[in-house]
């Protein structure tokens, strides 16, 4: 688990955020991996009756 702060400018206002965000990715996994799954789930979105498919969502 991490606390991310963020401090930005956005116009002439100063913008603060904070967030608590879960590291839930396997110890062995790569940026490149999670790349590649990324692509391969926007080219799936493009296509739904493949992503039907692919995953078997109906049944």
């Amino acid at each position: 688990m991490q606390l991310l702060t963020q401090d930005y400018k956005k116009g002439d206002k100063r913008v603060v955020s904070s967030g608590l965000y879960f590291n839930e990715h396997p110890a062995k996994e790569s940026q490149i991996r999670t790349g590649e799954t990324m692509t391969e789930l926007d080219a799936l979105e493009k296509n739904p009756e493949v992503f039907q498919k692919k995953y078997n969502r109906n049944q």
